[in-house]
Protein backbone atom coordinates (compact mmCIF):
# COMPACT_ATOMS: atom_id res chain seq x y z
CA UNK A 1 0.00 0.00 0.00
CA UNK A 2 1.46 2.92 -1.00
CA UNK A 3 2.05 6.13 1.40
CA UNK A 4 -0.46 8.59 1.47
CA UNK A 5 1.13 12.14 1.28
CA UNK A 6 -0.30 15.51 1.42
CA UNK A 7 1.19 18.05 -0.32
CA UNK A 8 0.79 21.83 -0.92
CA UNK A 9 0.10 21.88 -5.09
CA UNK A 10 -0.30 19.25 -7.43
CA UNK A 11 1.27 16.92 -9.30
CA UNK A 12 4.08 17.99 -11.56
CA UNK A 13 4.85 20.95 -9.09
CA UNK A 14 8.06 21.79 -7.01
CA UNK A 15 6.60 20.02 -4.06
CA UNK A 16 5.56 16.69 -5.62
CA UNK A 17 9.55 16.31 -6.92
CA UNK A 18 10.15 17.42 -3.36
CA UNK A 19 7.93 14.35 -1.70
CA UNK A 20 9.17 11.72 -4.27
CA UNK A 21 12.51 12.42 -3.53
CA UNK A 22 12.27 12.89 0.60
CA UNK A 23 10.01 9.91 0.90
CA UNK A 24 11.84 7.76 -1.23
CA UNK A 25 8.81 5.52 -1.55
CA UNK A 26 5.85 4.80 -3.70
CA UNK A 27 3.08 7.44 -2.66
CA UNK A 28 -0.50 8.45 -3.27
CA UNK A 29 -0.53 12.21 -3.00
CA UNK A 30 -3.14 14.36 -1.79
CA UNK A 31 -3.22 17.66 -3.46
CA UNK A 32 -3.98 20.41 -1.31
CA UNK A 33 -4.16 24.26 -2.30
CA UNK A 34 -2.97 25.59 0.80
CA UNK A 35 -1.00 24.80 4.06
CA UNK A 36 -4.65 24.71 5.76
CA UNK A 37 -5.49 22.06 3.77
CA UNK A 38 -2.52 20.05 4.10
CA UNK A 39 -3.08 19.97 7.89
CA UNK A 40 -6.99 19.16 7.57
CA UNK A 41 -5.86 16.57 5.04
CA UNK A 42 -3.81 15.26 7.89
CA UNK A 43 -6.23 15.86 10.38
CA UNK A 44 -8.87 13.58 8.82
CA UNK A 45 -6.89 10.85 8.38
CA UNK A 46 -6.40 11.44 4.49
CA UNK A 47 -2.98 11.72 4.66
CA UNK A 48 -0.40 9.75 6.74
CA UNK A 49 2.19 12.50 6.21
CA UNK A 50 2.61 16.45 4.59
CA UNK A 51 5.20 17.89 2.72
CA UNK A 52 4.49 22.11 2.17
CA UNK A 53 8.01 23.48 2.20
CA UNK A 54 11.41 22.86 0.81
Amino acid sequence: MPLRVAIQGIKGSNHHQVAKDYFDEELELVECLSFDAVVDALLKGKAEKGHYGY
